[in-house]
């Protein structure tokens, strides 16, 4: 029987997924139908770039515009605006990460009957598509990927977040590495349908 699946939001995944490898996300929620989200973005450090995306399980944001880089908040005022009069009820905020594209890595865990399978490439981004020669995939149960940009510690600590919170599927793309640290860009977590306990 198959289970169904349902997506967390990006902001609810990357909360999980930055508190399992020891980080804090920086993140921002904005809700179309809480009026408080001009003062949301006005209390945003100024001195700070950030990103704004369409939080909604889009495909494709990038391709679709609904991903603004490098924004300040004024600017950010003014996109979130436009979105939600696009039809788009959720978005998200958060600072924005300068890197080379080359630097961007691919990880997804995905569940399946014998175990969790671990896929990654050293190139990740946008166009994965276009580089799904270069994924490898293991069955993991603890052991050093070969390939893997990213510490055993961060990987396992996934893994075990994968577990408890009844995720079907992660994907992390991109991430980047930063003197040893990884920086979690873009997250998309499906959860088995049955953790319905789970959600929020």
């Amino acid at each position: 029987v198959a289970v169904s699946r349902k997506k967390l939001s990006e902001y609810r995944a990357k909360t999980i997924i930055f508190e399992a490898i020891g980080q804090k996300y920086g993140g921002v929620s904005l809700d179309f139908h809480n009026s408080d989200w001009r003062n949301q973005i006005q209390g945003l450090d100024n001195t700070v770039k950030y990103v704004i995306k369409v939080d909604q399980a889009e495909k494709g944001r990038f391709k679709k515009g609904l991903v603004k880089l490098d924004r300040t908040p004024e600017e950010l005022d003014h996109d979130a605006n436009e979105y939600f009069q696009q039809g788009f009820h959720y978005l998200i905020v958060e600072p924005y990460d300068q890197h080379e594209q080359a630097d961007e890595r691919y990880l997804t865990i995905s569940r399946t009957r014998e175990g969790n399978v671990v896929a990654y490439a050293a190139t990740g981004g946008i166009d994965i598509e276009s580089h799904s020669d270069s994924i490898k995939s293991e069955l993991y149960k603890g052991q050093a990927l070969d390939g893997l940009d990213m510490s055993g510690t961060d990987l396992g600590a996934l893994v075990t977040v994968f577990d408890d919170n009844f995720f079907s599927f992660l994907e992390i793309n991109p991430y980047t590495i930063s003197g040893g640290v990884t920086k979690v860009l873009d997250a998309a977590v499906d959860v088995d349908d049955e953790a319905s306990f789970f959600e929020e």
